[in-house]
């Protein structure tokens, strides 16, 4: 067959009045057995002869103007020639056929009966005066043997198969369906469960542009065509009108086939609105959670239930001078994060056990206090996460309470202790006392009381003034300091008095105790402005007795023979014997 049909050199063979076109048109008409169609250059069918009717079982005013390339598809046996295999036997032919020769492949097509009969077609080029004109299609059917009409059948069947498993897919699947016609834009077809959803009977649906549900213009859309045809991407996120004129949020799985010798897109739609608010909200949540985290006056440590770090804040972070920043603590092993940091508190071993012991017991433990290797001393709260009675994981947090512990020291100093001289004040010293008592009570080990009060002091800030009154007190305290030992309590009971708690001394020895101080303060000279100063104290003993276990009585005991002492000239010691 030649490629180019001219159009005179057929007339001038034909009859003498050149009516060359009805020539040519009988001849066609007459090859009944042999379809002949012609198309323009889009591809659309401009003539088709009674052998094309009869062949494909069509009538040829329904196809006028439409693409041919929806006549035929490739056999299920032979792999269509293409790297695109949606691509329909016409448009392969079409692009493959040359000047010199046609293009020729065997294709399938349906029969009068509704069967699949094997055709073989061969595309040329038409020209008229020159210039291309569209393509002619010869197409004629391939008498097979019985071991080809076999296959054929086989074929035919599983062609059947295969299209009613798309059918029985799409049309009765509760997801949303679509086939979308990616060269116009529009619906080609649609499942129940898209009619539901959209709102729209599926008689409005098809040929309606996709454009009327996406709010994407049909230039964005036809991005997105190309991308889904080319499996460059196929699923999309988009926002779909309703029938009712609300919207949804849907996700939308495009890929590219091929029905009926049409090349379209195949999109399965979710809607994925309230999945979507849901994620956000959670989002939100999750940023809100990370806000406080972070804003939180401490280290935030969170571990999941397999002991895996879920998140930090940058306070735990600077906290133990971790190189990390706290995005990238996220999947470490809590454990080990442990280890690193181990080094820097004062007993690491311990810091490690502390740990391992709280996260066996899944139990709230708060406010254990940690004293860290540079002097700083941390709280921490562990607070195992329970979602709905199920341990899911735990959190730390660590606080540096520094200065809130020297401040309560502070306090604590300010509470018990005189603000002059250092010593224990009266409220602490009757505290001691009275658990000395107790103790005396209880196991009978002797223990005394000293009553002590400098000599004639009130002169000494008369003459001197207060400051060497102060420097006097204070000369005291230092001297008594070096004489007692550690058990023992000094303290400050009012004025220039003070008392000595002296444990598991007897009254002999708590005699020595005093007589020493008596000498060590005498002998010592107080310099106050180039002025000597000569003290002298006078001091009273008593030793617990059973018949005067009590604080009060001890107290007593002591003054009474402080009384003493002073009766007899100061500078002395008088130890109490008597009764009271």
């Amino acid at each position: 067959m030649s490629d180019t049909i001219i159009m005179p050199a057929l007339a001038a063979s034909a009859c003498a009045d050149g009516n060359a076109a009805a020539f040519l048109g009988g001849v066609l008409e007459a090859a009944v057995d042999v379809a002949v169609i012609a198309t323009d250059q889009r591809g659309c069918i401009t003539y088709f002869s009674l052998g094309a009717e009869r062949l494909l079982d069509v009538h040829a005013e329904e196809q006028l103007g439409r693409p041919a390339a929806a006549l035929f598809r490739w056999p299920l046996e032979a792999p269509p020639r293409t790297t695109e295999p949606d691509i329909s036997v016409f448009e392969t032919l079409t692009g493959a056929e040359r000047d010199d020769e046609p293009a020729r492949a065997d294709c399938l097509s349906r029969g009068p009966d509704g069967s699949w009969r094997r055709l073989h077609l061969r595309v040329s080029r038409l020209l008229v005066a020159g210039e291309a004109a569209g393509h002619v299609c010869v197409a004629f059917e391939v008498i097979e043997s019985a071991r080809q009409q076999g296959c054929l059948q086989k074929g035919e069947q599983a062609l059947c198969d295969s299209e009613a498993h798309f059918r029985q897919l799409f049309y009765d699947h509760d997801a949303v369906m679509m086939l979308v016609d990616p060269h116009s834009g529009t619906i080609a077809d649609a499942n129940p469960s898209a009619e539901r959803f959209y709102g729209y009977p599926r008689e409005a649906m098809v040929g309606m542009p996709l454009s009327r549900i996406n709010i994407l213009s049909q230039d964005e859309l036809a991005d997105k065509y190309r991308s889904a045809f080319s499996k460059e991407q196929n699923s999309f996120i988009f926002r779909h009108r309703l029938a009712s004129g609300d919207s949804r949020l849907v996700e939308v799985h495009s890929s590219p086939v091929s029905r009926h010798g049409r090349s379209l897109l195949f999109s399965i739609i979710h809607d994925v609105t309230a999945r979507r608010a849901a994620e956000h909200a959670l989002h939100l949540q999750q940023q809100h959670l990370s806000a406080v985290i972070e804003s939180f006056q401490g280290g935030v440590l969170v571990e999941d239930n397999q002991g895996k770090v879920l998140l930090a804040n940058q306070s735990f972070c600077d906290m133990f001078t971790l190189d990390q920043k706290p995005a990238e603590l996220p999947g470490r092993d809590g454990r080990e994060c442990a280890v690193a940091i181990s080094s820097q508190f004062a007993a690491p071993k311990h810091f490690l056990n502390s740990i391992d012991r709280v996260v066996s017991r899944h139990r709230l433990v708060s406010g254990e206090q940690l004293a860290m290797a540079d002097g700083r001393t941390l709280e921490r709260d562990h607070v195992p996460i329970l979602l709905d009675g199920v341990y899911s994981g735990l959190l730390w947090i660590y606080r540096d309470i520094t200065k809130r512990k020297q401040q309560q020291e502070e306090l604590f100093l300010l509470a018990t202790t005189d603000a002059l001289t250092g010593v224990a004040n009266r409220r602490t010293f009757m505290l001691r006392l009275s658990e000395e008592c107790a103790r005396f009570r209880r196991n009978g080990v002797p223990a005394s009381l000293l009553m002590l009060d400098i000599d004639h002091f009130k002169s000494v800030n008369d003459i001197h003034g207060h400051a060497a009154g102060d420097r006097a007190l204070k000369s005291v305290v230092d001297l008594c300091g070096q004489s007692l030992r550690t058990t023992d309590t000094l303290g400050r009971l009012g004025g220039e008095e003070f008392a000595v708690l002296l444990p598991a001394c007897p009254e002999k020895n708590a005699r020595d105790v005093a007589e020493a101080l008596r000498l060590a303060i005498l002998s010592h000279v107080l310099w106050h402005e180039g002025v000597p100063m000569q003290l002298t104290v006078s001091i009273g003993v008593a030793a617990f007795a059973a018949e005067h276990a009590d604080g009060e009585s001890v107290l007593l005991m002591a003054d009474r023979a402080l009384y003493e002492a002073k009766q007899a000239g100061r500078n002395r010691v008088r130890v109490f014997s008597g009764t009271i």
